[in-house]
């Protein structure tokens, strides 16, 4: 969709045809509303929040966990908030007990009003799982193993491999090794039938 404020601009000199807008998600329909914690400012159902003095777009910035703060002056302070709980609280109410702002679409930068809600914890986890945002094996940045390295565990734990041994050799604790041979870590990785150990006997 095309941004009105930047119909001036659209042509380049020597262009022929349209320049993309950079605000795709900005719908014509947009609704402003008071930020219940901060009323100096307002926050749009496109996910905009702007100062009542200056009446300036306030820039976004996207921080490490991908989501889109802000930078608010509340009783002489300032502090970063995320707009998606600040179009929450302005849309649906203040923030129930237990529970976050959650993005339906796993998008976390889509901070429309029809993309939000209050959720539960478990539910925001759920959601990050089902979209696949949340980093696990060795994806993680805390993990010490690889996905060539479980086989390599199954199969020596099968063949009689003790749990000391592979706490050394892979360099994590005995209770990790337990759960990959229980399959209750790193299951995502799969193994023949023939390196699965049938027995699983408690680490000594």
């Amino acid at each position: 969709m095309i941004c009105s404020a930047q119909l001036h601009s659209l042509f380049r000199r020597g262009a022929n045809r349209l320049q993309p807008c950079r605000e795709s998600r900005i719908t014509t329909m947009e609704i402003w509303r008071v930020i219940p914690s901060a009323p100096r400012y307002l926050v749009s159902s496109n996910g905009r929040v702007k100062s009542t003095f200056t009446n300036r777009i306030l820039k976004a910035r996207i921080n490490e966990q991908g989501y889109r703060n802000v930078s608010l002056s509340i009783s002489g302070r300032i502090y970063s908030r995320r707009i998606c709980r600040l179009v929450c609280e302005a849309f649906f109410g203040p923030c129930p007990l237990g529970k976050c702002a959650a993005h339906e679409n796993g998008v976390r930068s889509d901070d429309r009003v029809k993309n939000l809600k209050w959720k539960t914890f478990q539910e925001n986890s759920n959601d990050t799982l089902r979209h696949g945002n949340r980093p696990f094996g060795e994806k993680s940045k805390w993990a010490k193993l690889r996905s060539k390295d479980i086989p390599e565990i199954l199969r020596l734990r099968g063949d009689g491999c003790s749990w000391g041994d592979l706490e050394k050799k892979f360099g994590v604790s005995k209770s990790t090794i337990r759960n990959i041979v229980t399959r209750r870590q790193w299951k995502h990785i799969t193994c023949a039938p023939s390196v699965v150990p049938h027995r699983v006997a408690s680490p000594t």
